[in-house]
């Protein structure tokens, strides 16, 4: 809300002009992934922080689940940049559906996204990953005369209040990205949520 004074020819104050902003576009550029429209990294920890903090009140379970697109930089190397944000903006719209309207979801590195899943233990978010890992490796992505495949790969976390040694959204990062780095050193196009 900006005020500003109104004044008459003799410079005489004569009243007072407010000028009320919408500022729900600049919100949504601050906390939006500018290619994807999701949640952009930032905002996703505020959100699962919040989670979080709900589950530890509740007692309930929240699973994080951190996926990865295989051998991405091969397909903008072979296909060009564009086909990259392409095949990007297509998993994105792909995951967007296969997720429930309380699942967060953000993209959190240059080919890396999360999903936050309150409320869901580990085998939950498991079958919700290999939804998405199976639409993702039948789909073939056509963009500019290119025909491509694109896998995932996928790593899982679990937060049980007073179970579980991750107590803070970056243990479970840190248990996610651990377990999603040995899903793409075993074989890639896979899902892992327990050390093998």
């Amino acid at each position: 809300m900006v005020f500003s004074t109104i004044r008459n020819l003799k410079g005489e104050l004569v009243g007072y002009a407010v000028n009320l902003r919408d500022n729900t576009e600049m919100y949504r550029k601050a906390t939006t992934d500018r290619l994807t429209r999701i949640n952009n990294k930032m905002h996703f920890e505020e959100l699962a922080d919040y989670e979080i903090k709900r589950s530890q009140r509740t007692g309930s379970c929240l699973s994080l689940i951190l996926c990865d697109i295989d051998h991405f930089k091969k397909i903008n190397d072979t296909y060009g940049h564009l086909c990259g944000d392409f095949a990007l903006k297509e998993i994105t719209s792909d995951i967007k559906l296969m997720l429930r309207t309380t699942d967060i979801f953000a993209r959190v590195g240059g080919e890396e996204f999360a999903v936050l899943l309150p409320s869901a233990i580990e085998d939950a978010a498991y079958s919700v990953a290999e939804k998405i890992r199976r639409a993702i490796e039948k789909k073939t992505f056509i963009h500019g005369g290119n025909e491509f495949k694109v896998t995932m790969s996928f790593g899982i976390s679990e937060f049980k209040p007073g179970i579980s040694k991750e107590r803070s959204l970056e243990d479970l990062f840190k248990l996610a990205d651990k377990r999603l780095y040995y899903s793409k050193n075993h074989g890639r196009n896979r899902i892992t949520s327990k050390e093998d």
